[in-house]
């Protein structure tokens, strides 16, 4: 099974992710204060831009690199345009089509794009507190709303009535099964470095509240997720009880991602212990080792999984030294990482099975 995007640039794209996912916590760690910080927060009209009404207002709000980005994603040429206001109204024409909307939105989380639909029933302008405007800011939703740093939230009203149009009980079944099967996808192509069928498919069928058959795959990878599926048979042959690598449970596909690691109890122990013990905001200590498992799964080092830890917590490297309850727990949550170089096992894991075929 091909893709039009090889597996080295998307592991460059999960790592440009992650870096400017970190820079823009940072530029809200300095925009909130600290007991704004998680909380819904109400603006006067000086902070509110009340002059967006249509999506060409919000692409203004950018730069034009930003707006060749947009197309860029997509795969859509826009070189004959030299023009900076007849890209932004071209780029405005195509986000607005109903069906390519569908395609770019189908994919998103369902309770992020359900989020969506509520605001889009309220007023122009609305507040998303910090861990909702980082939700919004790595979906392809950016490309329909304005977010600014102060963390409030237009959606224009040309937006609005196409996606109330759209959102209907279909539209919300195949979100459903479209971003399952996104996850089973990412999970396979970031943990194994190759994405298989009948491997995508058998993660798919975990899920027991919705049926995904071969031809409901099939569909989906090609229509939504810009896969190749090879109608030569003999490509697609898979011997499951072959597989060398670890096989997930629904749980791990489910929050699998850049912004949501395994629910490890190791890591958990260890945010709540940093949060506690070097009174640093909770949010911000879980944002940042979810985003660390995928460095650390990716081929990060202990010592690298350290310094990212000490280096964006602030936290001085001999307080580390002379912590050893900090020590051990970030000893247990390196161990406790899934890594792409064992297919998904963890290090103890492997130890483990090591051991027991020595004894």
């Amino acid at each position: 099974m091909k893709k039009e995007k090889d597996i080295e640039k998307n592991m460059a794209l999960i790592e440009d992710s992650v870096n400017n996912f970190i820079l823009l916590l940072e530029k809200m760690k300095k925009e909130y204060s600290s007991d704004s910080k998680g909380s819904d927060t109400v603006l006067d009209d000086s902070q509110i831009d009340y002059e967006i009404e249509t999506l060409e207002d919000v692409l203004k709000k950018k730069n034009i690199k930003q707006v060749k980005s947009i197309l860029f994603k997509y795969g859509i040429e826009f070189d004959n345009y030299t023009d900076d206001q007849e890209l932004i109204s071209y780029t405005a024409n195509v986000l607005r089509d109903k069906e390519f909307m569908k395609k770019a939105l189908v994919v998103e989380d369902p309770k992020t794009l359900k989020d969506f639909y509520l605001n889009t029933l309220s007023s122009n302008v609305f507040f998303k507190h910090q861990t909702g405007i980082l939700v919004y800011s790595f979906t392809n939703i950016a490309d329909y709303c304005y977010i600014n740093e102060l963390g409030y939230v237009v959606i224009p009203e040309d937006i609005k009535k196409i996606f109330n149009e759209l959102y209907d009980e279909r539209f919300i079944k195949l979100n459903k099964d479209v971003h399952w099967i996104k996850q089973c996808v990412f999970y396979s192509e970031f943990m194994y470095q190759n994405v298989i069928f009948e491997l995508v498919l058998k993660m798919a069928q975990l899920k027991k509240d919705t049926y995904i058959s071969k031809k409901k795959l099939e569909e989906v990878l090609t229509k939504y997720l810009e896969f190749e599926v090879s109608e030569d048979s003999n490509e697609e042959i898979f011997d499951f009880d072959s597989f060398d690598g670890y096989f997930p449970t629904l749980k791990e596909i489910r929050y699998f991602g850049i912004t949501k690691a395994f629910k490890s109890a190791h890591y958990d122990n260890l945010a709540k212990y940093i949060a506690k013990n070097y009174k640093i905001e909770k949010f911000e200590v879980e944002t940042l080792l979810n985003v660390l498992y995928a460095f650390v799964s990716g081929g990060a080092s202990k010592e690298e999984f350290v310094n990212a830890i000490s280096d964006r917590l602030e936290i001085k490297s001999d307080e580390f030294i002379s912590d050893p309850n900090l020590t051990k727990l970030m000893d247990l949550a390196f161990m406790d990482t899934r890594l792409v170089r064992l297919k998904g096992y963890k290090i103890n894991e492997v130890e483990e099975c090591t051991s027991n075929l020595v004894n």
